[in-house]
């Protein structure tokens, strides 16, 4: 598995709006001119800067590309989640400057800026397996395929150190504001071997990497909630075990309805990691407003 490299083809960025992405990983002087945003958040070069977006699968692909152009610029490395299609992975896989690991069988992928980091390895792990679960309409059962996570293992180009990430997606409609949704066993109990499952990658990648593990992604619960309840099986209470931080607790106190939903505010989205983030931030100008998640992005000061 290599880096994807790709040249500044202008059809791409004609066609797809990617304007804002160069081969050094920053806006193009017409996007800083408009939001000079991603570009002062790249000045500090000690500053790490990782983001998570779920965009709805069914966002159409010019909506859903232009979306994406505008959002990486502000991230040294992103996870997103609900990339369904080939014409979708393929606008990943060839943007220009950007690296990628696009699993074929799953919708999360991992990318990151190619002049800063390298691809060492990448794999769809295994959360929990497929099986039979109650459909979110709650009118009898369909078959949910085995849930994995994306993980890239990714070195800086500058400094040789090593790193890893690990991009989630949690089974929706299983658990609500910190507690198992009622009348959906299966989908909890599998929400919950999901959270196992997590708990194996996580400690895998933590040494390999030597502690140098982010966990980002949609975890389909209420962060502030499950923190408050903090439910052995839940995913908070998991994480919180390996010692990693979500970078929500920067602010120091979370207000509520100030999270990553479009609709109400709820902290459904995370970026954890072994050490406290030094900034968090909710992308929610309207042209992110495409869908049920509002990109998340964290700043982390690294050697």
């Amino acid at each position: 598995m290599t880096t994807q490299r790709f040249s500044v083809l202008r059809s791409v960025l004609l066609a797809g709006g990617i304007s804002a992405l160069l081969l050094s990983g920053q806006p193009s002087a017409s996007a800083a001119a408009a939001d000079p945003a991603p570009l002062q958040a790249h000045a500090r070069s000690t500053a790490l800067r990782i983001g998570t977006f779920n965009l709805d699968a069914d966002v159409p692909l010019d909506t859903w590309r232009t979306a994406v152009g505008q959002f990486l610029p502000y991230t040294d490395i992103a996870g997103m989640q609900e990339v369904a299609g080939k014409a979708k992975k393929e606008v990943l896989e060839g943007l220009p400057g950007i690296g990628s690991y696009v699993p074929r069988h799953t919708q999360d992928p991992i990318l990151w800026n190619d002049s800063l980091y390298s691809l060492v390895g990448g794999r769809s792990a295994p959360m929990a397996a497929g099986r039979r679960v109650e459909a979110p309409t709650g009118r009898g059962t369909i078959w949910q395929p085995t849930k994995k996570a994306t993980v890239a293992r990714l070195r800086n180009r500058a400094t040789g150190q090593v790193l890893s990430v690990i991009d989630v997606h949690m089974l929706h409609q299983a658990v609500d504001k910190g507690k198992p949704v009622k009348g959906v066993p299966r989908r909890v109990r599998m929400y919950k071997d999901q959270v196992k499952g997590l708990d194996r990658i996580i400690a895998t990648e933590r040494s390999w990497s030597g502690g140098r593990v982010w966990v980002l992604g949609d975890f389909n619960d209420n962060y502030m909630a499950d923190k408050e309840l903090h439910r052995r099986a839940l995913a908070y209470s998991h994480l919180h075990r390996h010692h990693l931080v979500a970078s929500w607790e920067t602010r120091g106190r979370i207000k509520p309805g100030r999270g990553t939903s479009t609709g109400n505010g709820s902290y459904l989205d995370a970026i954890y990691a072994l050490q406290p983030a030094a900034s968090v931030r909710v992308l929610r100008q309207s042209r992110f407003d495409i869908g049920q998640h509002y990109p998340l992005l964290s700043s982390y000061n690294v050697p």
